[in-house]
């Protein structure tokens, strides 16, 4: 099993968006949690050598699905945006528009079509990248692929700039 290593990088974010992090350790998930209270919960987990799953639970509720990242580095990109919306959230900052039409991925991403299971995936020109479900997956696979064609520190620069700035546009 590949262990999970989160980046300075998003755990910083992270702290600025209202979130602390507990490292997997002896437990099977690093999680991120609303601080205080752990009102909503994030967990990455390994799925294997290279494979990754997050998931979410608000409350008391059970955790559900989220995302299936063939990296890290995809499941990172993926928090880095819902970090960022809510870093700018909690300063009052407007919210960023992102690509959300599957006509609007980054050059070089494309969309499978909708499976049995309901999963669609998001590939590039080496293969797959993720995976997620539900009814919302087209916006938010195509806001993936623009948080990985994007560099950690424009990104961030980006959510950090009241105007946003060229990174997310």
């Amino acid at each position: 099993m590949t262990q999970v290593e989160i980046s300075n990088e998003l755990t910083g974010l992270a702290a600025l968006a209202g979130y602390a992090f507990t490292p997997a350790g002896t437990s099977d998930s690093a999680i991120f949690w609303t601080n205080p209270g752990g009102e909503i919960r994030f967990y990455v987990r390994s799925d294997g050598e290279e494979s990754f799953t997050l998931s979410v639970a608000e409350r008391s509720l059970p955790e559900q699905f989220e995302l299936y990242g063939t990296s890290l580095r995809t499941i990172e990109r993926y928090l880095l945006g819902v970090f960022g919306t809510s870093m700018r959230a909690k300063r009052g900052l407007p919210r960023l528009k992102f690509a959300s039409k599957e006509e609007q991925l980054a050059p070089g991403y494309s969309l499978d079509e909708v499976d049995a299971d309901g999963y669609i995936r998001l590939r590039n020109s080496k293969g797959l990248v993720a995976k997620s479900r539900g009814r919302t997956s087209v916006a938010a696979l195509v806001k993936l692929s623009h948080l990985l064609s994007g560099s950690v520190q424009d990104l961030v620069a980006a959510f950090q700039d009241p105007a946003g700035g060229p990174a997310v546009e």
